[in-house]
């Protein structure tokens, strides 16, 4: 009599279910560390921007424009007519308005808010006249 030895139909469905719960579990954890990441990044370059507008209204004499819409933020000199736009990620949102930096690098104070969508949480930043931007 012949003996095959080997794995019984039930016996790979088990495995093969258990594979992809082993899969699927970790796949479903990343899309909140991948959101939060890019946020992080946005607000990042939101901050290097802001100091880059401060320095360049500062030396360059340039008044800097700084516009906000729910999906972008976009800095631009007056004179010199140098932009820099930032896109807000696809789970952040912001408060449309619109404010200057002085030829100086000084902004009068504003309150800029950002809102996740994700997370359900506002970031508010407080750019005050020179001195940067604090949250």
């Amino acid at each position: 009599m012949i003996s095959h030895r080997g794995f019984t139909l039930i016996e790979t469905v088990i495995v093969l279910a258990m594979i992809v719960l082993c899969i699927t579990f970790p796949a479903s954890q990343i899309r909140p560390f991948y959101y939060h990441r890019a946020e992080t990044i946005f607000l990042n370059q939101f901050d290097q921007a802001w100091h880059y507008s401060l320095i360049k209204s500062a030396v360059e004499r340039d008044r800097v424009q700084v516009s906000i819409t729910q999906k972008q933020v976009l800095f631009r000199g007056k004179d010199s007519g140098w932009s820099h736009q930032i896109i807000l990620p696809e789970t952040m949102r912001a408060l449309p308005q619109q404010f200057s930096l002085s030829n100086q690098g000084h902004v009068s104070p504003v309150k800029i808010t950002f809102h996740s969508d994700y997370f359900k949480n506002n970031t508010v930043l407080k750019p005050q006249m020179g001195w940067g931007s604090y949250e």
